[in-house]
């Protein structure tokens, strides 16, 4: 296990992801659902997806290396076919709680190019597969 993957930072980045979460939905007058399949939604409908990277994050070996954005297939495909956008933040850390350095909106039909591949994240099926993407892909 590397050093971000002990439970007590998990629970930070988790808690980073809904402060963030929180900041887009104000910043952007989203109305959050919590549904299951997007993270928030215009006043219109139209589903948005929200990701947070974190600026800088561990390398695993004593370094860091820029932050990244998972995207999921199942939710990429549903939000395409609904005709949604993600925002994507990038966060830093600041004492006790975040800061929000940029975000942006995307069409979902609008990304760099990528290809799926098997999902890192623990939990996830093998049939959920996921593309990342460096900040600076979408930056």
């Amino acid at each position: 296990m590397t050093s971000n993957q002990t439970s007590g930072n998990a629970d930070r980045r988790k808690a980073a992801g809904t402060a963030v979460e929180r900041y887009v939905c104000d910043e952007y007058n989203l109305q959050a659902d919590h549904s299951g399949r997007a993270d928030a939604a215009y006043a219109n409908g139209t589903p948005v997806e929200i990701k947070a990277a974190l600026r800088r994050k561990s390398d695993g070996r004593g370094g860091t290396k820029e932050g990244e954005f998972a995207v999921f297939e199942s939710a990429h495909r549903w939000l395409r076919r609904n005709d949604g956008y993600y925002i994507f933040a990038v966060y830093r850390f600041r004492g006790r709680g975040v800061q929000v350095l940029e975000t942006k909106r995307v069409h979902a039909s609008n990304l760099p190019y990528f290809t799926f591949n098997e999902s890192k994240h623990p939990g996830r099926g093998r049939d959920d597969r996921e593309a990342r993407f460096k900040i600076s892909q979408i930056f």
